[in-house]
């Protein structure tokens, strides 16, 4: 598959994805061979775990570039990029 075509798709898929939303739940429930009880505690579960995961995630990150901005003014060499190969 061509770059443009994954791309369409994948616009299509975040466009749609929060207005079926709780249809795709109410499926993956019904799909479920748990019981209705433990498959709420599951999802809170999940949904409480990626919360804490993308939070944490943020402030780490925010604290790097942080540390980065202080510490580059002592650096000997130039700021290097991932994407700087020269």
């Amino acid at each position: 598959m061509s770059f443009a075509l994954r791309f369409r798709i994948l616009l299509i898929v975040v466009n749609f994805f929060p207005i079926d939303m709780n249809a795709l739940i109410h499926f993956i429930r019904r799909l479920s061979p748990l019981p209705d009880e433990q498959d709420m505690l599951l999802m809170d579960k999940s949904t409480s775990i990626a919360g804490v995961i993308l939070v944490v995630n943020g402030l780490f990150c925010i604290l790097q570039g942080v540390l980065g901005g202080l510490f580059s003014p002592f650096s000997e060499s130039r700021p290097r990029f991932s994407g700087d190969l020269s």
